[in-house]
């Protein structure tokens, strides 16, 4: 018989004597509430937990927290926010607002309408609107329509377009300061190119290259703007040619980090002061 039909049946009655029978019954009744209930009363969970209304009831409070919580599966259906803790995620979680976090750990794949986290390692997919994240890697995928990142690593090879011609990591929009792909990278030959060249030199610090006494040294790879000193010139290869292209001057420096160089013909090492355009 039921719970709801055996407690009923123990409502007392005009003239029902109370005997032993009675408090038999009762006794079995709270016994089976306690092992079969929802919540047993040493804290097991017999079926699913359903607020008695949509988006009222908290589970803790601010000063009375769980210390653990284990999960399958993670559905957020408005925001989770993780302030300056790390929140790790086993399985695949899906964010159907907003992400923020200081450092989000995922084993699988995440699924977020928008993004923000300072460092994010997802083991398998990312998928957002909108990505913003200082350090980011990802295992296998990563498709955003607008990706702000200072530092993307890739484990896999990832191809770079827009999703609607079918590749691993699609963007309409891709900005980031440091690229780092462990295996290859493919970019379409018209899906690259600059758009705009963002005025950070103000912020940009400025840094120095040491060439070492009557040597020389590889230039960096990216976008700089140099200060020569004298007996200092950057060289270009041409073919297996070393060819002078700037020499005690003020230029632009465009390096792929291989094939461009400063040569220092002084009996000292030389400082060569450089900028970063971004």
């Amino acid at each position: 018989m039921p719970i709801v039909r055996r407690i009923d049946s123990l409502r007392l009655k005009t003239g029902q004597p109370i005997d032993e029978l009675w408090f038999d019954s009762l006794a079995d009744v709270l016994e089976d509430i306690a092992e079969e209930g929802a919540v047993t009363y040493e804290g097991y969970v017999n079926r699913t937990l359903k607020p008695i209304e949509d988006s009222k009831i908290s589970l803790g409070a601010p000063n009375a927290r769980f210390a653990d919580g284990f999960f399958v599966d993670v559905k957020v259906f408005d925001e989770l926010e993780v302030a300056g803790k790390k929140a790790m995620f086993e399985g695949d979680v899906n964010v159907y607002s907003n992400l923020y976090a200081y450092s989000a750990f995922v084993s699988y794949s995440l699924y977020a309408y928008r993004a923000d986290v300072v460092e994010l390692d997802v083991h398998d997919e990312l998928s957002a609107k909108a990505i913003k994240v200082y350090d980011a890697e990802v295992a296998r995928k990563l498709n955003a329509s607008v990706a702000e990142i200072s530092r993307l690593s890739v484990i896999e090879g990832v191809n770079l377009g827009y999703y609607s011609y079918g590749y691993s990591a699609s963007f309409v929009e891709l900005d980031v300061d440091d690229l780092v792909v462990e295996n290859s990278i493919s970019v379409p030959d018209y899906s690259i190119g600059f758009i705009k060249i963002d005025p950070r030199l103000a912020s940009s610090a400025v840094r120095t290259i040491d060439v070492p006494a009557n040597g020389v040294k590889v230039f960096p790879r990216g976008v700089y703007y140099a200060n020569l000193p004298a007996g200092v010139s950057v060289e270009v290869n041409f073919g297996g040619t070393w060819l002078t292209y700037a020499t005690a001057t003020v230029c632009l420096v465009i390096s792929d980090g291989a094939n461009v160089r400063l040569n220092n013909t002084n009996a000292t090492s030389v400082s060569v002061s450089v900028v970063q355009i971004r």
